[in-house]
This record gives structure tokens, sequence and C-alpha cells, in this order.
């Protein structure tokens, strides 16, 4: 009986796959897991997970799958899987880790086109370099747009690593190269945007890219202001992003950690100070809560959170939020300390 249900189920599991009906093709995958056991059900679970977008199952899955005897391809592949669902969800620490977990050998174009942006977004800048310096010596004939976008990512990471005018450089050769030019000029601003002598060019290509990019390019105007401290033309520019995001549906959870920044610094200057706070707090704790746990961004909201609160005379809270920054990352010690000596300082000036 158990045999013949089985074989039921498993046609059915083949059926449902073939029709791209993933809720029951998980449903009956779980039924036939329940009678009989075999890695090759667990395999396809993972795919039905991952396929409808449900990154926390199917990483516990994957993870249950490694701890049974694979071969190690096949703990390549879980391995790169692991990863993709990690930075789906923002992990990317752990996307990170798994993405390495992945053997040389098993390391073609499609592991390259998903790790690089991953050292960017960690700002692992030395490995980024050779990263794209390997692909692009590994994959010489693969699309020109592939190899354009490596380009894009290692110009990068020579600016970041201080070669700065070789990384604009780099840059600017590639847009040269591109037919679509919008998403490099939005890294060219930001180039431009370190750089406080370029805030003026940076003002410049955002502005530009207003109507094609309108979420991106007035998140960097209201960047650009509050790099000049122009307060409030900076909340001006950050609500227009929120607008575009809006309408678009598409809410990025730095706009809020922007937002309250801004927020932040006006409430020193204005009437309305107190009520500025508040808000800026709400802005940190709804950017939290979007970010996997654990960050060195969300270290960074938690610390502006805990001086919020000094200002608002809330000792409590301060001292709690500021805990929760430095358990995360504790060389935020030194910015703490720099805020507190100032806040002292102002109290004994008044």
């Amino acid at each position: 009986y158990i045999w013949l249900k089985s074989k039921m189920l498993s046609a059915r599991v083949d059926s449902y796959n073939i029709l791209g009906d993933w809720d029951q093709f998980i449903a009956e995958q779980e039924e036939l897991m329940k009678i009989i056991f075999h890695k090759s059900a667990l395999k396809k679970l993972a795919e039905g997970l991952l396929y409808i977008e449900e990154y926390e199952g199917t990483i516990a899955v994957l993870k249950e799958d490694l701890s049974y005897s694979l071969t190690p391809s096949e703990s390549s592949r879980n391995a790169l899987s692991l990863s993709i669902a990690y930075k789906t969800m923002k992990d990317l620490n752990e996307a990170y880790f798994w993405a390495f977990k992945v053997r040389e050998e098993d390391r073609d174009g499609a592991w390259y086109h998903h790790v690089i942006p991953v050292l960017s977004e960690t700002e692992r800048w030395e490995e980024l370099k050779s990263c794209c310096q390997e692909y692009l010596t590994a994959y010489p004939d693969d699309l020109e747009a592939d190899r354009l976008l490596t380009l894009r990512f290692a110009s990068w990471a020579i600016f970041r690593l201080g070669e700065r005018e070789e990384g604009i450089s780099l840059l600017q050769h590639v847009i040269e190269k591109e037919e679509s030019k919008d998403d490099s000029l939005i890294w060219l601003a930001e180039m431009y945007l370190s750089d406080q002598n370029r805030i003026t060019d940076a003002i410049e290509v955002f502005t530009k890219l207003r109507e094609k990019l309108p979420v991106q390019a007035n998140r960097g105007l209201a960047r650009c202001f509050a790099a000049v401290n122009q307060w409030h033309l900076a909340l001006e520019k950050i609500q227009e992003a929120f607008a575009w995001s809006s309408d678009a549906n598409m809410p990025e959870p730095e706009l809020y950690s922007d937002r309250g920044l801004i927020r932040g610094n006006l409430a020193e200057d204005t009437p309305e100070g107190h009520r500025l706070c508040e808000l800026s707090l709400e802005d940190y704790h709804t950017y939290i809560s979007l970010m996997p746990e654990g960050t060195p961004d969300v270290a960074s909201a938690h610390l502006q959170r805990g001086k919020l609160y000094y200002m608002l005379g809330k000792q409590a809270q301060s001292d709690l939020e500021f805990e929760k920054a430095l358990k995360i990352s504790p060389s935020l010690h030194s910015e703490m300390t720099e805020f507190l000596s100032q806040q002292f300082n102002n109290n004994d000036n008044k």
C-alpha cells in the first residue's frame, strides 16, 4: 500500500511540476515525504519553494538536504541556491558565506554574475576587483552587456580602493560603450557624490536622470543636498523619491534611513524639532524592520535612534539603542562617544 501510494503521489508531483501549479506541487511533495524519504524529494521541494519565492522554506529544506550525504557537485548546487535565497532576503553576509562554499571547479559564469553584486553590496572591494578580473579573463566571449556590467562593478571597486580617477575613467569608458546608460550614470553620480569637491557634478547628473529614474535620482539629489547641509531641500527631494516609490510599488528600505537622517538633522534647527525627532524615529524603526538583523547598516540605524532618544531626553531608550548598535558593530563606539561629548559640551555652554 505504501509503495503504491508513494508512486501515485510521485506521479501527481511530476504532473503539478509540468503544469506549473507550485502550491499543489509543494503540498503533494510534502505529503510524499511523510511516507517515503529520498534526497531527490528534498531537491524537488527546494526547487518549488524557490520558484514561488518562499525563501525561508527554501533555506530550511536545503540545509536539511546538506545534512545527508551529497556528492561534491550536489553540495555546490545547494550552496549556490542557499546564497541566492539569502541574497534575495537581503542577508548579504550569509549570501557571501554560501556563495564561497561552491567548489572552484563549479564556479561558472552564472556563479560570477551572482557573487559579484554580493561582493559589492558587502563592500569587499579587493575580492570584488579580483573576481571581476577572473570573470573577464575566463569568459572573453560572453555577451558584451555582461562584460560591461562586470566592468562597471570593477570600476566601483577600483574607485573605493582609492584609485578614484582610474575608477571614474573606467566607468566613463563603460558608459560610452553601453546602449542603455542610465544605471551607469547613477553610479557615476554616486562617485561624484563621495567627493565633496564634486557635489555640483553629482547634482547635474542626478537632475538629468529624474525623468527616467525618479526614485534613484531624487534620492541621490536628497543625499547631495544633505552633504552640503541643505536639509530643507534634502527633505523635499527624499519626499519626491517616496512619492515615486509608492506610485511604482517598489519601496526601498534605504529611503526610510535617508529620511530619518534628514529629519533628525532638521530637528536641531526648527521649532518643530520634537515632532521631527519622533518622525525620524519612526523612519528608522521601519528601516530596521525591513532589513535583516545584525547588519552594519542596522547597527547604524540603532545608533541614530539612540541619538534621537537622547535629544528627546529619553535616557533609558537611548541607552538601549546604543547597546543594540554596539552589540552589532563595536566600531561605532567612537561615533557614540563623540556624540555624547558634543552633547555634554553643548549643555555646559548653555
